[in-house]
């Protein structure tokens, strides 16, 4: 037997200890001489020889289990007989160079010194999100092909976080197809206690001026208390806000935007061992105004102007389907089309152009002979057996926002248009189950299936209706991508921007930005606009857990990793026996204390 980490047996010391306590509080007996011993039990040498007997085996048990905790923590293996092919000459070392590992301010200079350890190896990075199973594994296998090598080495360094990537590396490892293989993983240490926001949800997507923004938390934690780490909020570089988690992890925020501007926010939090992954950042733009534009004819009918009315943040303006062609619709935030109406071919592709990123509303009028965006809405038919007399009402909201301040049998609905389009996604659903709102699944083209008349319906009769259109349209309305994750790329649709980096740096940029490799605010700009893009970690970076490597050689990182190896690969590690060992000594122990106390 051989041990890794042999300097550790000088503590096998510490078992001489229970034995040195034993003999000091051996008992020494005096004499006393009695009157009278008629009342004292007669003690049978064979009781005391049984006593005796148990003291020594308990004294042997502690020894034993103390020896094998000590045996275990120097990492014996069993050196085979026979060893085979045990040269370290050549194989793929494959480095996992995830957001976690990189947190580890060594890690560049650990990686150094692998490549002098084990010089003739080939060496692959994997980054978090970004390899292909099929490629490493071809790789691995292509590496050994080569250079006609049958036994394979194969070294994952890793720290072993429970995530997609970790585990996919892990079983390509374990099935790679050489009949020969030695697989070790180099292990790189996590964090003790180590604490981040797993999810950050925002209410809204659109944000008006004045009115409060609601941001929701939610943390994980490697231990099972929240209330140690603070969360702070900070908006445009000030501190606005803290709270402290509630048992599960969650917590909430509010603020109103002081300004029209983007909103640029970091939610922190402290108290852990490692600050890198301690920031989930957000960023929005606040818009003072709506722009929405209704395309209408004189003799069609539309009371959502008395909405819009209501609305302050909504600028409405309404024009024919003829002067379509002379408005500029890119400042627009949102087309309604009061009707089924027929476009010129130039007026409908440049509709279908901004519907790509903007939304249309169409609305379908009391005429549906001619439906000139039956690819949208679907044939339409009246409902079979309407009775002008009764309502229907909505059943179901399907939105981000909260209703539950209003009964929804409010709103009513006398007559409404079926569809036979099935590639839809529905928004509000009818009280017999119907579609009354419905979106295209590829476009921002939304259909209402009732029109805005009286003689329809009463939705314009109840205060909730104003809250309804409000809240579609804050859901609907064209909202940049602002988020992303580490190393994703920052795109414009092949045109040319400027990106100013989280270290305030400038680049010129093509089409594609993808150095994304840093957490914090990109900011983009084009054509006198901005986007800011919020980066943060993946999620898949903030799981606390390891992966379960039970089936694989596991080699602690130190400066003699290459010799620790080299010594495995020679014989069978022995550590999880002598665990066993401890544990089943121990537990004699116990059992004799136990049957001790009874007897006693």
């Amino acid at each position: 037997m051989n041990f890794l980490q042999p300097l550790l047996l000088i503590f096998t010391s510490l078992a001489t200890i229970p034995i040195i306590i034993h003999l000091i509080s051996e008992r020494r007996y005096k004499k006393y001489y009695f009157s009278s011993i008629k009342f004292l039990k007669e003690i049978r040498s064979g009781s005391m020889k049984k006593m005796k007997l148990k003291q020594w085996l308990i004294l042997l048990f502690r020894v034993l289990w103390i020896l094998a905790l000590i045996f275990a923590f120097s990492q014996p293996f069993w050196k085979r007989i026979k060893s085979g092919n045990s040269s370290l000459e050549n194989g793929v070392i494959i480095v996992d160079n995830s957001f976690s590992m990189n947190l580890d301010e060594q890690l560049e200079s650990k990686i150094k010194h692998l490549e002098k350890q084990f010089s003739e190896w080939q060496f692959v990075k994997i980054s978090d999100g970004k390899f292909s199973v099929d490629s490493v594994k071809y790789t691995i296998d292509n590496y050994f092909n080569a250079n006609g090598i049958l036994n394979q080495n194969v070294i994952l360094f890793t720290d072993l976080q429970k995530n997609k990537m970790t585990g996919s590396l892990l079983t390509v490892i374990k099935n790679a197809e050489k009949v020969e293989r030695s697989n070790f993983i180099i292990q790189n240490e996590m964090p003790n206690f180590n604490v981040n926001i797993s999810e950050i949800f925002i209410e809204n997507s659109f944000h008006p001026l004045d009115e409060f923004v609601e941001i929701n938390i939610k943390a994980n934690s490697s231990i099972e208390r929240f209330d140690i780490s603070p969360v702070y909020l900070n908006v445009n570089g000030k501190r606005i806000g803290q709270v402290t988690l509630d048992g599960n992890g969650y917590g909430s925020f509010s603020f109103i935007p002081e300004n029209d501007d983007w909103i640029l926010g970091t939610v922190t939090i402290e108290g852990d061992d490692y600050e890198k992954d301690n920031s989930v950042y957000f960023s929005f733009p606040v818009q003072r105004k709506i722009n929405i534009l209704n395309i209408l004819k004189p003799d069609d009918e539309n009371y959502l102007k008395l909405a819009f009315d209501a609305i302050e943040e909504i600028n409405s303006k309404t024009i024919l389907p003829s002067e379509l062609s002379s408005n500029d619709i890119q400042e627009i935030d949102l087309i309604i089309i009061n009707n089924l109406y027929r476009f010129s071919s130039a007026q409908f592709r440049r509709l279908l152009n901004y519907s790509q990123k903007k939304p249309i509303l169409i609305v379908a009028g009391k005429e549906t002979k001619n439906n000139y965006w039956n690819k949208f809405t679907g044939n339409l038919t009246k409902r079979s057996g309407d009775n002008s007399n009764s309502f229907l009402t909505l059943k179901k909201i399907h939105s981000k926002y909260k209703f539950n301040q209003f009964s929804q049998s409010q709103l009513k609905i006398k007559k409404h248009y079926r569809t036979d389009k099935t590639s839809k996604t529905d928004i509000w659903e009818l009280s017999n189950s119907d579609p009354l709102l419905f979106k295209n699944r590829k476009l921002k083209i939304y259909t209402m299936l009732s029109p805005f008349d009286f003689s329809w319906n009463e939705f314009g009769l109840s205060p909730y209706f104003t809250r309804l259109i409000k809240s579609f349209i804050h859901q609907a309305i064209y909202f940049p991508n602002t988020n992303l994750q580490l190393n994703e790329s920052i795109t414009n649709s092949g045109q040319e921007f400027t990106i100013i980096n989280t270290q305030n740096e400038k680049e010129r940029v093509q089409s594609v930005f993808s150095k994304t490799n840093s957490a914090g605010f990109y900011e983009m700009r084009f054509n006198d606009k901005t986007i800011i893009y919020s980066v943060n970690i993946p999620e898949s970076e903030k799981v606390i857990e390891k992966n379960d490597a039970k089936k694989y050689e596991k080699v602690e990182w130190n400066s003699d990793v290459y010799e620790n190896i080299k010594k495995l690969k020679h014989g069978k590690s022995l550590n999880e026996l002598f665990l066993i060992l401890a544990v089943l000594f121990f537990g004699m122990e116990m059992f004799l204390l136990a049957i001790g106390g009874k007897e006693g």
